[in-house]
């Protein structure tokens, strides 16, 4: 007989945001060898031509656990589509991130946890781990190996915008006046109503800030921190849950003797006692 020719097997790929110049074209694989093993691919978001196509030598092509997803030619060209045979599907492969930009650099092809490719690849096929064989280039990202800081959100999975500090995350409550955003909304001591001077930590005191720094917490019975304020005089500016007695904003509770009245008294009894002597 004559000599075999070799299969082509393609496997474990991912062909994502390729383009055709011609619609009718293939803009991502064009299967061209007799009986091609083409299984474990992921064949997405081609532009302007079909996703995967056979052309005429490629008759008895093998296509198995492939997911081919939103071609804007098609997702097949010159064989019947086969999604829901075989292993065969066309869903988003959640990726972790792909930008389609044509700048690779900037993407993580990896797939997420929650992808429904995750273990959805040829049950022939195993990972290196001995888990059942996913569809594409990349297999399921691990959070175990991303987050860094232990709080169960990283970079890559969760968008956790600082994975050094484990009190920074999304959802974490917003810690005022320390001039970080503890819970990676973009926005910095939102909710915090002061001027940003700093403060004691875990919340702010409910009150607003002097602008200089905060006592720690409001008072009990006046306004915000206006015990470090020696009273004015004004009507309505004193406070009155303070002492009226302060020297450089402290409070001093000893009393003051007014030496100014006893010699008054002295001055007044001294023409009662010349008029007796003289009588």
């Amino acid at each position: 007989g004559g000599e075999a020719m070799p299969v082509v097997n393609i496997r474990n790929n991912d062909f994502l945001a390729n383009e055709c110049l011609a619609s009718d074209g293939v803009a991502q694989l064009l299967i061209a060898s007799m009986g091609a093993d083409v299984r474990n691919n992921i064949i997405a978001y081609g532009r302007t031509g079909a996703g995967l196509g056979v052309g005429s030598g490629g008759g008895g092509a093998l296509l198995m656990y492939n997911d081919v997803f939103e071609n804007e030619g098609g997702n097949y060209q010159g064989t019947a589509d086969p999604t829901g045979e075989d292993g065969n599907v066309s869903v988003d492969p959640l990726l972790v991130e792909l930008s389609i930009d044509r700048n690779f650099l900037n993407d993580n092809l990896y797939l997420q946890i929650e992808s429904p490719l995750v273990g959805a690849g040829s049950p022939e096929l195993t990972t290196a781990d001995g888990r059942p064989s996913f569809i594409g280039a990349f297999d399921r990202i691990d959070l175990e190996d991303t987050d860094d800081d232990g709080d169960g959100f990283s970079v890559i999975i969760g968008e956790d915008c600082d994975d050094e500090d484990s009190t920074v995350h999304p959802g974490a409550p917003e810690r005022c006046d320390d001039a970080i955003d503890n819970d990676c909304d973009g926005e910095v001591d939102e909710g915090c109503d002061d001027t940003g001077a700093p403060d004691t930590g875990e919340a702010d005191t409910g009150e607003a800030d002097t602008g200089v720094s905060d006592t720690g917490r409001p008072d009990e019975s006046d306004s915000a921190d206006d015990d470090r304020t020696p009273p004015t005089g004004t009507a309505g500016d004193e406070d009155p849950g303070a002492s009226p007695y302060k020297v450089g904003g402290e409070g001093c509770s000893c009393s003051v003797q007014n030496t100014t009245s006893r010699s008054g008294i002295l001055w007044l009894l001294t023409p009662l006692l010349i008029w007796v002597r003289r009588r």
